[in-house]
């Protein structure tokens, strides 16, 4: 989507947590001449005023919209994912690369590599799966773009509506739905980049495995 960016404050702050890169320097690119590249490792974990990843184990690092969307209009939202040839799994670790979510409280969309084996979009409410979808499996993505479009309508009624296409092919299409609570009416935000949950399941599976 076109609009201002900026680094959510909860994300890790090493140096090498988010750049802007250029593709003369060998970086792919989607469109134009730069690209966002992220980056998380084991302990990446960040804080703000608000909240600790470090105790909720979780980890980050993210851009999110500026400007939460609110009423009942049509909103639309683009991103694109690029995973490395060499990109590997971390499950159990969840790693999500997209999430819609209502400001102050939970998601109501995630896009997420849940077990190394597939790209899910998950539709939420409150944040309790209500539908969960197999979008492209997760071989299929690396070392390619995958473009991720959302349009959506948010109300507490049963008047909106939550539709998703992954590279060209819709996946979820959810019409007359209640997708956000009436709990904040501060509207809904977009996140995109790493987020991991779970963290520490990484050592119960893998021990000090790198």
């Amino acid at each position: 989507s076109n609009t201002e960016v900026k680094k959510k404050t909860i994300s890790h702050k090493k140096k090498y947590s988010l750049n802007l890169v250029n593709s003369k320097d060998g970086h792919p690119v989607r469109s134009g001449k730069k690209s966002y590249r992220f980056e998380v490792r084991l302990g990446d974990c960040g804080k703000d005023s608000g909240h600790n990843d470090c105790k909720k184990d979780r980890q980050r690092s993210e851009l999110q919209f500026k400007k939460y969307q609110k009423g009942k209009k049509d909103f639309w939202y683009s991103a694109s994912i690029y995973l490395p040839e060499n990109y590997q799994s971390v499950a159990p670790v969840r790693t999500t690369f997209a999430q819609l979510y209502e400001k102050g409280w939970k998601p109501i969309l995630m896009v997420t590599d849940r077990n190394g084996e597939w790209l899910e979009v998950g539709r939420m409410w409150s944040g309790e799966y209500v539908e969960m979808k197999k979008a492209l499996k997760i071989d299929d993505m690396r070392g390619k773009w995958t473009d991720i479009l959302i349009n959506a309508r948010y109300s507490i009624e049963e008047d909106g509506f939550m539709k998703v296409w992954i590279n060209n092919k819709q996946i979820i299409n959810a019409e007359n739905i209640k997708n956000i609570t009436p709990y904040t009416k501060r509207g809904v935000g977009l996140d995109f980049g790493i987020y991991q949950t779970f963290v520490s399941g990484w050592k119960k599976v893998h021990g000090d495995k790198p």
